[in-house]
């Protein structure tokens, strides 16, 4: 599922919280390796076979970036039915610097609200333990 950054505040409530931390937790997950083949297919295949020396190198290279990546973000990578995707945008192949520009800041975004929704959690499972 897609993943919208959420700044997490007192305003939200113990449940929202709670969904929140669910779902940066899911976005989250490393990829199976299978994923990562798969995304780095779709980044060469929307692209005209580009001349590489050493093609299964240069496969096996983004496999390797593309693999420090959550599995969401790399889903977000192949859907290239959303309007912003990196696919739809660049005329030629992205290098992993250009993928990682994109990337990066999305990924940042949804660690933060992890990390945010992970102190509120520890707030609510301590209060409930006071309340007790």
């Amino acid at each position: 599922g897609e993943i919208v950054a959420v700044e997490v505040s007192a305003n939200l409530t113990d449940a929202e919280v709670m969904a929140l931390l669910l779902a940066t937790t899911a976005a989250l997950e490393p990829p199976s390796p299978a994923l990562v083949l798969e995304a780095a297919e779709t980044v060469f295949n929307a692209y005209r076979a580009p001349e590489f020396a050493r093609p299964e190198a240069s496969l096996e290279l983004y496999c390797r970036f593309l693999g420090s990546y959550p599995a969401e973000a790399l889903r977000m990578l192949m859907d290239v039915a959303q309007p912003d995707n990196i696919l739809r945008k660049a005329k030629f192949l992205p290098t992993i610097a250009e993928i990682a520009v994109w990337l990066d800041p999305i990924v940042a975004d949804w660690r933060g609200a992890h990390d945010q929704a992970t102190r509120y959690a520890a707030g609510i499972e301590t209060r409930r333990r006071l309340l007790a």
